[in-house]
């Protein structure tokens, strides 16, 4: 099964969302790897413990640059980041508690929310953000 490699398309056009991004599909691979590599329990939860609270720390930092920018759908964008995370959060519970697997079945889940997130639901604020930038290109010149 391999990772998730980084390309273009996945490009918001904010490099510092963009960064975070890579960081979060890096946790996932990491956790992918850990799985593969039969790694003891131990280090496979606190990859997936690091990538919840770095899953957390982004979905803020994102609400934030989208409300600086004056997003209209951040009501909406924050619904599906509510509900991502309580999913995730709800399926580490269930790995902690020793009702599921750390398993590849998860991992597909993981990356395919992250992709579908990133290119569904982020690409929407791209226009937004393409437009400041030509913005302030203009301004700058």
């Amino acid at each position: 099964m391999p990772g998730i490699q980084w390309t273009d398309e996945y490009s918001v056009g904010e490099p510092l969302m963009d960064s975070q991004h890579q960081k979060w599909i890096g946790y996932v691979d990491e956790l992918e790897r850990a799985i593969q590599d039969q790694r003891n329990r131990q280090e496979q939860e606190e990859i997936l413990d690091n990538l919840v609270i770095y899953m957390r720390y982004h979905f803020a930092s994102e609400e934030r640059m989208m409300r600086r920018l004056g997003f209209e759908e951040l009501e909406d964008h924050s619904q599906v980041h509510a509900r991502m995370a309580r999913q995730v959060r709800e399926m580490q519970a269930e790995i902690l508690a020793g009702t599921r697997e750390l398993s590849d079945e998860l991992l597909e889940t993981l990356k395919s929310w992250l992709v579908e997130h990133i290119m569904r639901d982020d690409q929407q604020y791209a226009a937004l953000i393409a437009h400041y930038a030509e913005r302030e290109k203009l301004l700058t010149c």
